[in-house]
């Protein structure tokens, strides 16, 4: 099993880049089947028009560093953008097109940025193809009527030497997560003679809590200490597994000083040391008379929440009404027109830290290590909430993580992103697997919290971190390689716990969020993961691990992101199994988190809608007017529901990098009619929560086809 892990470990370190040749293809206008051209030029954009959608796509005259007489790379790579995405994508050569000269790859997840997509060819017969003179590749894309995609960029090209990796070891890798997932499970569900009852992190000392069945010796039983980084099972591996030991000094619970003593242990190596043990699980085990080896008898427990050193005043939104993506390239006299009274702001993390100064940088001191914050980069920070706090705007900040070669210090990167993550992916999964990783993700939250959790708010304040972005959709937003969904969750939760107990030092009242997007009990590619799965095992981590106060951020997006009359909605009903959540059926989500099993103890957590907008086709009146509908549908559907506490809007402004969509409150800035122009959506989201609301959104019933806004509840409550 280690020898598993440190050959995946192994593998992220090796060139992530292609090398070598490639071949450029580009859009035949030859057949196409079930599909419509709606712009032949680069990118490519077609929709679907039935079951079997094909395109056919032709070498280019120009190539990259090779000759037609070659043998053509194996991978075909192509960018795309997509609202639906597809269920599968299958490779034909042609000519001699059929099911023995195919290969089928799994889905173009949905993307609302420009994702790269690749597929190994490696059983197809490429060869030939120079010898037939075509040079001819068919795509099959899937079986999603209506999808509607762009691609570019399209080429045959080498395999990276991950990838080689992978296929030479792809029997191994499968059977590592297969059995990491069985032991998760394993724990997750076991029964155990002792437990951990509470952990508690003063600003001095740890106390923890214990009971122990009484046929159990206690002199045989020992505290383990499983710092952020290591998983339980390695701790009791370790040769020096005593090193996170403790004996029991009384019989219900022990008191431990927080700070590691770094003096007491020399050789031992500092960053496996993580001096302070704030972020550290606690568990009891067992050595068994006459065994060399120790076994758990408990689960693994957390800290809640540790004594504060700072207790800031909360911060609480005026509104429901936010605004997403703010930053000082945004029309901000919005804040004051618009009335709102909560903003995200992105916060991409590729250069804010670095192990060595410049002239650029500030240093700071974090468990025993010296590190360097990127002054520029927590300028253009302050910059945003400064002006959201000039008018008392709540700030949610949205973590995103790099992959590792994206980081400004790769020595940064090579800790922090996480060496599994693909470059399909947009973004990365931070790498808490491993306690080098751990102490630089942590130290950078650290940086965070402490510079935006004052009381004196002299950058800006920060009350919610929302962790990573559609997690469910984590192949695109948060990705961690190829693992089962239970194994991305373990690494997932303890991304949000890390936040939560870093952050709650310096404000109380802070709130760290799970991000979900609508695919609920379905998902739009096979490596991505059900929503609703992953909120099963949140909930079972903290009912082993310990609970605590964490939030959701969810993004009910339309079920075509493309469709802004989000009440045809068909993939959303109105119970559990839904498809999808959208706005058609946001109760849903208000019942499920209603539920005694989601619940921090007997409160309902906070749920924000911190992405989602409604999109204009094109800027003709029809489609403007449908748009402005949807919004005002949208808010409707949220108005009862008082566990949501804020919609943040997306898009501001359209964005000419969202593949076509118009999803903003005002037009594209480089628009040739009336740039940056607001649209009539403008006008009903600012007029929401106000007395002029009524008027506003009155036009929405007819293109709805309502009379009465109770129309549009679909009558599941909370019972």
């Amino acid at each position: 099993m280690r020898f598993l892990a440190l050959f995946v470990y192994s593998i992220g370190l090796l060139p992530i880049f292609a090398q070598g040749r490639s071949w450029d293809f580009e859009y035949s206008n030859g057949r196409i089947h079930d599909v419509e051209i709606l712009d032949a030029a680069s990118p490519l954009h077609f929709r679907v028009t039935g079951k079997d959608p094909y395109l056919y796509l032709l070498l280019k005259e120009k190539w990259n560093g090779s000759t037609r007489s070659e043998t053509p790379p194996p991978v075909l790579e192509l960018e795309y953008f997509s609202g639906e995405g597809s269920d599968h994508l299958q490779v034909f050569t042609s000519p001699g097109e059929s099911e023995h000269h195919s290969v089928k790859g799994g889905g173009l997840p949905i993307s609302q940025g420009w994702s790269r997509y690749r597929l190994d060819l490696g059983e197809l017969d490429l060869a030939g193809l120079h010898q037939a003179g075509s040079w001819k590749l068919r795509l099959d894309f899937g079986t999603r009527v209506g999808s509607e995609f762009k691609i570019q960029r399209i080429q045959l090209t080498e395999r990276t030497a991950q990838e080689a990796l992978k296929i030479e070891h792809s029997a191994a890798l499968e059977e590592r997560d297969r059995l990491l997932t069985e032991q998760i499970a394993d724990y997750l569900q076991r029964f155990y003679t002792a437990r951990v009852e509470q952990v508690q992190v003063g600003v001095e000392k740890v106390q923890v809590r214990y009971a122990i069945h009484e046929s159990v010796n206690l002199d045989s039983v020992r505290l383990f200490e499983i710092p952020m980084g290591f998983s339980r099972w390695e701790i009791l591996e370790r040769d020096d597994a005593l090193i996170f030991s403790h004996s029991l000094s009384h019989p219900t619970s022990i008191e431990i000083s927080r700070k590691r003593n770094l003096s007491s242990s020399p050789g031992e190596d500092l960053l496996l040391r993580l001096p302070d043990r704030l972020l550290s699980r606690w568990a009891l085990a067992q050595k068994v008379e006459g065994e060399s080896e120790w076994r758990w008898i408990s689960a693994a427990r957390y800290a809640e929440d540790p004594e504060p050193v700072r207790n800031p005043e909360p911060l609480l939104p005026a509104n429901r009404k936010g605004i997403g993506a703010l930053s000082m390239g945004r029309p901000v006299q919005d804040l004051d027109k618009l009335g709102v009274g909560s903003a995200t702001v992105n916060f991409h993390l590729s250069n804010v830290l670095r192990t060595t100064p410049t002239a650029d940088t500030q240093p700071f001191v974090y468990m025993g290590r010296e590190w360097h914050a990127v002054q520029s980069t927590l300028r253009n920070w302050d910059a945003a909430l400064l002006e959201a706090a000039k008018r008392n705007i709540v700030v949610s900040a949205i973590l995103l993580v790099p992959h590792a070669h994206q980081f400004s210090d790769r020595a940064v990167g090579q800790m922090v992103g996480h060496p599994e993550a693909d470059r399909a992916g947009i973004f990365a999964a931070p790498n808490l697997e491993n306690p080098e990783g751990a102490l630089a993700y942590s130290a950078i939250i650290e940086l965070l919290a402490q510079r935006y959790c004052r009381s004196d708010g002299k950058y800006g304040r920060v009350s919610h971190w929302i962790i990573h972005n559609e997690v469910n959709s984590g192949w695109v937003w948060t990705n961690a390689g190829e693992r089962s969904a239970l194994r991305f969750m373990d690494l997932y939760q303890k991304s949000v716990r890390l936040t939560h107990l870093i952050s709650r030092q310096y404000d109380p009242d802070s709130l760290s969020f799970l991000s979900l997007e609508h695919h609920w009990t379905v998902t739009h590619n096979n490596k991505c993961y059900r929503g609703r799965e992953l909120l099963e095992w949140m909930e079972k981590f903290c009912r082993t691990e310990g609970d605590f106060e964490w939030a959701l951020a969810f993004h009910p997006y339309p079920q075509s992101l493309f469709e802004p009359k989000v009440w045809l909605d068909r993939q959303a009903h109105f119970d559990f199994e839904t498809p999808k959540i959208t706005f058609k059926n946001l109760e849903v989500l208000d019942v499920w988190m209603r539920r005694p099993e989601a619940l921090y103890g007997t409160q309902q957590r906070v749920i924000h809608l911190t992405e989602q907008g409604l999109n204009s086709r094109d800027y003709s009146e029809k489609s403007l007017l449908e748009q402005a509908a949807g919004m005002a549908y949208a808010w409707k559907k949220m108005e009862p529901l008082e566990s949501i506490k804020v919609f943040h809007y997306h898009n501001w402004v359209d964005n000419r990098h969202e593949g076509g969509l118009r999803i903003g409150l005002r037009r594209f800035p480089d628009d040739e009619t009336d740039p940056m122009g607001k649209k009539p959506v403008y006008e009903v989201f600012q007029a929401l929560g106000t007395e002029r609301e009524a008027a506003a959104i009155e036009f929405a019933k007819d293109v709805i086809g309502i009379e009465d806004w109770a129309e549009i509840d679909g009558g599941m409550k909370f019972r």
